[in-house]
């Protein structure tokens, strides 16, 4: 239902192809060691940030520092949102995700006053269509997943992703198999 419904369509027709490289509940490691590799080769990517989750340890390191999110907005990454309390996406109601999303562009703004969160991530799964709805009032698009890429057009309140760690094992195979490219 969320693919189908609530949809802000776009073409997207580009030659070459895009990549956003984007880091969803980002450990410190994807800012001090995926930012260095990105900016060596003159590249910035998208983190998604839940500030719920702030200092907390995960299975994949400690998720970043207050410091951090200055360090990753003068080295011009974006910071984007994923809600504060790290919100299931569908299984959460939409009047208590969308305030969860308001709590985090608040503590966004407490930290950084002059960064204005532009970007969504649906934290663990697509989004109810209800909650997809309320993300059009804040955001200029939100990501999802789906293993595959945005092609022919795409829907800026649910923007596909095509995660690599999902794919350690068969990367080429299965990113062969999803490229398209349109015009």
């Amino acid at each position: 239902m969320a693919q189908w419904f609530e949809q802000r369509l776009v073409k997207v027709c580009h030659q070459p192809a895009l990549i956003s490289f984007t880091f969803d509940d980002f450990p410190r490691s994807a800012l001090l060691s995926g930012g260095e590799v990105l900016r060596r080769f003159g590249f910035v990517g998208t983190y998604y940030a839940s500030l719920g989750l702030m200092g907390q340890p995960s299975p994949v390191g400690e998720i970043f520092q207050r410091e951090d999110l200055a360090q990753l907005v003068a080295q011009g990454h974006e910071l984007a949102c994923h809600t504060f309390d790290h919100c299931h996406a569908w299984n959460t109601p939409p009047d208590k995700f969308e305030a969860s999303v308001v709590r985090n562009r608040q503590a966004v703004a407490e930290l950084l006053p002059d960064v204005k969160l532009m970007s969504h991530s649906y934290p663990i799964s697509y989004p109810n269509p209800q909650t997809k709805r309320r993300m059009m009032k804040y955001y200029e698009s939100a990501r999802g997943g789906g293993q595959t890429f945005n092609t022919g057009s795409a829907d800026l309140n649910y923007l596909k992703a095509f995660f690599i760690e999902q794919s350690r094992d068969n990367y080429m195979n299965r990113a062969a198999g999803c490229v398209k490219v349109c015009c």
